[in-house]
């Protein structure tokens, strides 16, 4: 009883949220990128976020061939696999994954708390 009279003083309404709306990946998307709500800081650290994660997963296999097989000596052609390197590759692909869900959900707090502050100001 006393959750519902939050919600209701937060000024969200509980039977519009239980309805669900189809909506494509382009709308989701769209409504992603058009909070224009004086929110540059979030939009700047998702974009910010987004390049880490695309960069670090490009730059995996790139990795993976550069570092784990390298040549055992330069006259033979003989190619011998290095563990450090796959250490190094998994890190790097483990942490831009982690940069970037971290810079998310930093920008996702962000766009809440202002949303919840502008219901309050109502």
């Amino acid at each position: 009883m006393a959750e519902n009279n939050v919600w209701k003083e937060m000024g969200i309404d509980l039977k519009d949220a239980s309805s669900t709306k189809k909506c494509s990946m382009k709308t989701w998307f769209h409504n992603l990128s058009s909070k224009s709500d004086n929110n540059s800081a979030e939009n700047t650290l998702i974009k910010i976020a987004n390049i880490i994660g695309g960069l670090g997963i490009l730059c995996t296999p790139i990795l993976f061939c550069a570092l784990c097989f390298v040549k055992e000596d330069r006259l033979l052609d003989r190619w011998i696999f290095n563990p450090a390197g796959l250490g190094i590759t998994c890190s790097v692909l483990f942490l831009s994954i982690l940069y970037w869900a971290i810079l998310r959900v930093l920008a996702n707090i962000s766009l809440t708390l202002k949303e919840i502050k502008k219901k309050l100001s109502k």
